[in-house]
């Protein structure tokens, strides 16, 4: 949006106008608020005109979202009239839990294991072409720290990742399959993050914290790839050297997080941390009257998204509006969402562009 000044008989008008894109593809432009006469707008302050220019800066993108929500409150008001009085229409749409993306930042970002285990898998287990060590290792923390089941809602339907096809059942059955890969690189990831956090500012309280006296279990020692018949070692120590490097990954991310909080004057109780995370959801919702008119509101409101806004921004992250569109939320996760399917798990976007429109609005 945009502040433009129009004159009219001589006289001069002071318009707050948009961009939009009409059905053809072309660009038009409409105004969305006037703001009366210009000698008007300037007799009590001459600096009036600047400030309300910087003020659009500012907050169109809040003021976009909002016509952007209205609109699809309006959809909703005229589904509602066909529903019962005591109908929870948001209870329509499904959630996505965005904390992933949150401590994503993390793992890519600080301790950079997305590089790393992507790095070992592309040279020691190019056997492994349908899945990713990286993301089942990072799912395997994240489940540590989200506690999905506690919200009750079907996964897949009612509830799912941002950004990703991630299935409990599913993605524990993949780990499952390729745990031993994940086990013969356990001391190449220790050294690895051992290297990450000595070359960081927090190092001297991260360190002092992180199990160094980490060995393998006396049965065996110091793997290599060549010749190491990993089939030879138990389930049991697998399970339990896995197990180990998962809580200590943990560990490191709620240091991580407290040092990162600590840095901007906050603490804040691990519980609430962990509440915050599990509360973090965007409630999809999808306008019937525009094709492919997404918004994504945020479905708390108080204390646990304050919490987040406050990790969020001490993680360098964009605290998320209370309602945005596709384009802003990739600017907030510094990610690139060419469309909503990106955004959306593949099994929920189905469902939501196959619903059939609402008989009052068919024409």
């Amino acid at each position: 949006m945009y502040v433009q000044v129009k004159s009219a008989c001589g006289i001069k008008y002071v318009y707050v106008v948009e961009s939009f894109r009409k059905s053809n593809g072309s660009i038009s432009h409409r105004i969305v608020k006037s703001m009366g006469r210009y000698d008007d707008l300037i007799k009590d302050d001459p600096e009036a005109l600047n400030k309300l220019k910087e003020d659009v800066k500012s907050c169109s993108t809040e003021l976009r979202n909002k016509k952007v929500v209205d609109n699809i409150r309006t959809v909703q008001a005229l589904s509602r009239s066909q529903m019962d009085d005591d109908c929870d229409f948001t209870a329509g749409f499904p959630r996505l839990n965005y904390a992933n993306y949150v401590l994503r930042s993390i793992w890519r970002d600080i301790i950079c294991l997305d590089y790393r285990i992507s790095y070992l898998q592309k040279r020691y287990h190019k056997h492994i072409t349908d899945a990713s060590l990286a993301d089942l290792l990072f799912n395997r923390v994240l489940e540590t720290l989200v506690h999905f089941e506690e919200t009750g809602k079907i996964w897949g339907v009612e509830l799912a990742l941002i950004a990703d096809n991630y299935d409990p059942q599913q993605d524990l059955e993949v780990y499952n399959r390729y745990r031993r890969d994940l086990y013969l690189e356990i001391n190449s990831i220790y050294n690895f993050l051992y290297k990450r956090i000595d070359e960081r500012e927090e190092s001297h309280h991260l360190a002092a914290h992180i199990n160094t006296e980490f060995v393998f279990d006396n049965e065996w020692e110091n793997p290599d790839h060549n010749g190491f018949d990993i089939d030879s070692i138990s389930d049991e120590i697998v399970d339990k050297n896995l197990s180990r490097l998962i809580e200590n990954l943990r560990h490191i991310f709620m240091l991580i997080i407290n040092c990162k909080l600590s840095q901007i004057g906050k603490q804040i109780a691990e519980a609430d941390i962990l509440r915050a995370f599990l509360e973090a959801e965007l409630i999809v919702e999808f306008s019937f009257g525009t094709p492919s008119c997404f918004v994504y509101t945020k479905a708390n409101n108080g204390r646990y998204a304050r919490v987040l806004n406050l990790i969020m921004q001490a993680l360098d992250l964009k605290p998320l509006l209370n309602a945005q569109d596709r384009v802003e939320l990739s600017k907030r996760f510094r990610a690139k969402f060419t469309d909503d399917s990106k955004v959306i798990p593949h099994k929920i976007y189905e469902l939501l562009v196959n619903i059939e429109k609402p008989a009052i609005l068919k024409s």
